[in-house]
């Protein structure tokens, strides 16, 4: 590239009026670099003299512009060329890329998003699909991230619909599911299609996905309008109501919405009261949570153990390992029957005071009741268990955890690998702390997440 400009006047340090510059711009071989030469001719009497000054200028990286934007582009035009003129649509894009690397010539990740770059922006939705899905095709070469998926989905919706969009989102792992992600959802909500008639589940599911994004006054807008659409005698839509509203941290419409339902039946059924407690005890409001344990004890049509344990995982979070005990009696006294996970909270309780038999106990509990085939234990809480036998110098206990894991089967879930193995009891608990780092989720948004994927 040349640019010359002549005749410039310089006003310099030389005094010279009579000096006309020639500015020739080139590229070097190096993309960040730049080579300007500058010509100094002197057009005086007796001129003739001519000074060449050559620099470099470093050339200032866009980081705002995505990689394959500057790479060269004539492989990846040459694909997308073959997929937009295909004679048979019906071939699909697999045909031309399948033909293409029969030719000899391997296709990169980069050169395959690039083309579907080019395709989507030529409204050609149904092909650029058809390329994520050959990728897709290739796990092992091709790794899909979440802004990957989240590609996917908006053509799913323009090419199948909303609701297969819906289906793609519900089946992907929680890794993937991200602001991405669920920005893609919501814009997928937001298309003009006349089959879809917006009901409470849809607002509700687009609240959750606003609240994942911290929008809390569009999640509340959300909820007004999925109240606005229950009908009938559903009791299901409460049930969201309250959990979705404790998860924006609204204690006013929770207890609205709470005497709304109760007004509205004659009898709450258990998951009712779980919704209702378990927004409470997220909002730290413990007092009223108390309250609607007593008043479900009371009404209670039977007993559910995942009630009572909302109440002793918030005991354990605030250090109240007293109130842990206390409570667990005053659950067991008025009938209720402890699950795997009560007894799994309860030696959390025993671990916190160093009582390694105590825990111990209630861990060989937890493996024996009768929901334990449903239950899985959590590898965090086995390694704060190992690490308290390794304070004590007590593995024969640990020995004794390790054995009910294998009787139980875990021996083949890699999550329960590290505790199994024949390791140095300190590498053991070190290798626990890096599987769990990775499995670390937060309960309260795996519930509420778990009921809006159901409502499809």
């Amino acid at each position: 590239m040349m640019i010359t400009i002549t005749p410039l006047q310089i006003q310099s340090s030389l005094q010279n009026q009579n000096v006309s510059l020639s500015l020739s711009y080139s590229h070097t071989l190096s993309p960040f670099k730049q080579r300007v030469n500058v010509f100094y001719t002197d057009s005086g009497i007796g001129g003739g003299a001519r000074v060449s000054v050559t620099c470099s200028i470093s050339k200032i990286h866009n980081y705002g512009t995505l990689d394959y934007e500057r790479k060269p582009n004539l492989k990846w035009n040459a694909i997308y060329k073959r997929i937009s003129m295909m004679e048979n649509p019906e071939l699909g894009s697999a045909s031309v890329l399948n033909q293409w690397e029969n030719e000899g010539r391997n296709l990169t990740k980069w050169e395959l998003c690039r083309v579907v770059k080019e395709l989507r922006k030529y409204r050609r939705h149904d092909r650029a699909l058809q390329v994520y899905d050959w990728m897709n095709n290739r796990p092992e070469r091709f790794r899909i991230s979440a802004s990957d998926v989240a590609i996917q989905l908006d053509l799913i919706a323009r090419v199948h619909g909303v609701s297969s969009a819906e289906s793609f989102f519900l089946n992907l792992t929680n890794d993937l599911k991200d602001k991405r992600t669920y920005g893609a959802l919501l814009n997928a909500y937001m298309l003009k299609d006349p089959t879809i008639i917006p009901n409470w589940s849809t607002f509700s599911t687009m609240a959750a996905m606003y609240i994942k994004m911290e929008l809390f006054e569009k999640a509340q807008e959300c909820l007004k309008k999925a109240e606005g659409r229950i009908l009938g005698r559903d009791k299901v839509p409460f049930h969201y109501l309250l959990s979705l509203y404790g998860s924006v941290g609204n204690k006013d419409e929770v207890y609205r919405v709470w005497n709304n339902y109760k007004s509205m039946f004659p009898s709450i059924p258990n998951l009712g009261y779980h919704a209702v407690i378990s927004s409470f005890v997220r909002m730290d409001d413990i007092e009223r949570a108390e309250k609607l344990y007593e008043e479900w004890v009371s009404v209670r049509p039977s007993d559910d153990s995942r009630i009572g344990n909302l109440l002793i995982s918030w005991y354990l979070k605030k250090g109240k390992s007293d109130k842990v005990f206390s409570f667990f009696k005053h659950m067991s006294e008025g009938g209720g029957c402890p699950n795997s996970t009560t007894w799994e909270l309860l030696s959390e309780g025993h671990i916190a005071e160093k009582r390694v038999s105590e825990a111990l106990s209630c861990l060989e509990k937890a493996f024996m009741t009768s929901d334990s085939k449903s239950w899985k234990p959590k590898p965090i809480k086995l390694a704060a268990f190992l690490k308290l036998c390794q304070d004590e110098d007590d593995m024969e206990s640990a020995e004794v955890l390790i054995e009910l894991l294998r009787k139980s089967g875990y021996h083949n879930d890699e999550a329960y690998a590290a505790i199994i193995s024949k390791d140095e009891p300190s590498n053991r608990t070190e290798r626990i702390d890096d599987v769990d780092s990775e499995n670390m989720d937060d309960d309260d948004s795996q519930v509420l997440f778990s009921q809006v994927d159901s409502s499809f």
